[in-house]
């Protein structure tokens, strides 16, 4: 059987838990009923919202430009420091003297109002960072 790891709000997992729910089971289930043709609305899924399209596009240009960015211009260094994201809590990270930053700007990205570089949370800073975990070497 296949492993899937799939991104769920935070605390819908416990709840889910409390109310006695089988996430693989629902996730199954859900599978299969888009395979025969039917759907589940999201209303029938307690705590569920819609994903705005945007979040989506923007992830997706954060992954490429995060695989561009690993792949042509960052130091093991900054690409460990990106990588690490993942595992902590974080709002900002600065980019003043990272090619992260670099790479930001010359792709559109605005600075903010203080002319600094800083990676914001948010779908697009995602997509870099599992860009840059994939692309990561197997230490």
């Amino acid at each position: 059987m296949a492993h899937v790891h799939l991104r769920l709000p935070d605390g819908l997992i416990a709840e889910a838990k409390e109310a006695g729910i089988s996430i693989a089971r629902v996730t199954e289930e859900a599978i299969l009923q888009a395979l025969s043709g039917s759907r589940i609305e999201p209303a029938e899924v307690k705590g569920f919202e819609p994903r705005p399209l945007d979040d989506t596009d923007r992830y997706r240009e954060g992954y490429a430009l995060g695989e561009d960015w690993a792949a042509t211009r960052a130091t093991m260094h900054e690409r460990d420091e990106i990588a690490a994201l993942r595992a902590v809590r974080w709002h900002s990270f600065p980019l003043d003297q990272h090619t992260l930053g670099k790479a930001l700007l010359e792709a559109g990205e605005p600075a903010d109002s203080d002319g600094r570089m800083r990676l914001a949370r948010g779908p697009f800073a995602e997509g870099i960072i599992d860009s840059v975990i994939e692309a990561r070497p197997v230490r």
